[in-house]
């Protein structure tokens, strides 16, 4: 009897694990068809597409992968562009530079020519003037000089009034004052209030004047 149980088991058990191996195979190759796929959408975006596990994705892993690679290529490849484009800006500008180096340095070595020319006849003005203007800076130094010595010499004058005004007499020192009250200048007003304040005050200068004589002599 155990022997008939397995005569039947066996070949089932047999059966049923070559249908187990059957379905990891499909799976298997269905895994490495997707993965195929996707080496085959990816590798044109980066350069080894070994660094990525790509059976392990799932489908929206492997969309977002692939359209981040594509965004980082696309930029790349315009980063490249752009710089090809620098580049060959860069020696087109750096041509035309130099032209016009060339041409700047040429229009300089006639501007300098024509400056060296200018400013020797500058500098001969030039010396002209500084020596017109030492004789004229003499001049006024010595007109500065004799005017100090003049105003010196009047102090010394002006000085020597005062000291013998000092010294003199006290009758002479107020006949000096009544004299030089007699030669106050009194403002004219038109406003009739404050003319009649002059003229009261003229009256006073007078009368002061006169009471200073009566009163030396």
């Amino acid at each position: 009897m155990a022997n008939v149980i397995k005569y039947l088991i066996v070949p089932l058990e047999e059966h049923l694990e070559k249908q187990e191996k059957f379905a990891e195979f499909k799976k298997a190759e269905e895994k490495a068809k997707k993965v195929a796929k996707r080496v085959a959408e990816l590798q044109h975006f980066v350069l080894d597409v070994s660094l990525y596990n790509l059976g392990s994705f799932d489908d929206d892993t492997f969309k977002t992968l692939l359209k981040d690679c594509k965004k980082a290529y696309e930029e790349r490849k315009e980063a490249e562009q752009k710089a090809k484009e620098e580049r060959a800006a860069k020696i087109k500008a750096e041509k035309e530079e130099q032209e016009r180096i060339k041409l700047e340095n040429e229009r300089l070595k006639v501007q300098i020519e024509e400056k060296e020319k200018a400013e020797a006849k500058k500098q001969k003005e030039y010396e002209a003037k500084i020596k017109k203007e030492k004789e004229e800076k003499e001049r006024l130094e010595a007109q500065i000089e004799a005017k100090k010595q003049e105003e010196l010499k009047e102090k010394k004058i002006m000085e020597e009034i005062a000291e013998e005004q000092r010294l003199a007499p006290d009758k002479d020192k107020l006949e000096r004052l009544a004299t030089e009250i007699d030669r106050i200048q009194l403002p004219f007003c038109k406003d009739d209030e404050m003319t009649k304040i002059v003229k009261q005050t003229m009256s006073k200068l007078i009368a002061a004047s006169k009471y200073i004589r009566d009163q030396i002599e």
